[in-house]
């Protein structure tokens, strides 16, 4: 399987990568990479965390605005991204539980099977 993480956590990718050793991965550490690997790679699974701490996209005034999420990843994800590279499955693994039943509130309401899962380790 091709899978994707999505996680500003360095630890939280090793540590995921552990559980699936035959695997191919691809890392995302916020917003802008997430949207680059979705437009160019078909995955079959995405880890996605909610708070990725990303300031980059948006500011207001010359100070940084809006923190792009997780939500937002799965927002252009849905929006942008031919639904035949959207992934069978994506675990919402924040611990930001409005973040991560937010994020499975969308991915059922287009059909991606998702799952909420908190990282635990």
């Amino acid at each position: 399987m091709h899978i994707l993480i999505v996680d500003d956590n360095q630890f939280r990718h090793n540590k995921i990568r552990k559980d699936y050793p035959e695997d191919t991965f691809s890392h995302a550490y916020n917003y802008n990479d997430a949207k680059y690997l979705m437009d160019h790679h078909k995955f079959d699974i995405i880890f996605m965390d909610h708070d990725l701490g990303d300031y980059s996209g948006t500011f207001l005034d010359g100070k940084p605005g809006k923190e792009l999420t997780g939500y937002d990843v799965v927002l252009y994800l849905t929006n942008f991204v031919d639904s035949s590279k959207w992934p069978k499955f994506l675990y919402s693994h924040s611990q930001n539980p409005v973040g991560a039943w937010d994020i499975k509130k969308l991915c059922n309401s287009v059909g991606i099977k998702c799952a909420v899962r908190p990282f635990k380790g």
